[in-house]
């Protein structure tokens, strides 16, 4: 998958799993509220790292985001 089509994809989940974990803090479902901001966050963390390259297939995207970050590799514009 190209850079672009990774970050749409990644783009479109975090969206998704946001507007469920609005739904579940509606219905009071804490748990599945939980679990859905923590896969939007996810997904979103990937998006800005498929900018950069591929995305490793993992769940605790923060070390590589940090690495990336500390290493100046995003444009000042984002």
């Amino acid at each position: 998958m190209h850079a672009i089509e990774e970050a749409r994809f990644r783009l479109n989940l975090a969206e998704g799993y946001t507007m469920e974990a609005r739904e579940d803090l509606g219905l009071k479902r804490w748990r599945s509220c939980v679990d859905n901001s923590q896969l939007a966050v996810e997904n979103a963390a990937k998006v800005a790292l498929a900018l950069i390259g591929p995305v490793a297939r993992t769940h605790d995207p923060a070390k590589l985001l940090r690495k990336v970050l500390a290493e100046n590799l995003f444009p000042a514009s984002l």
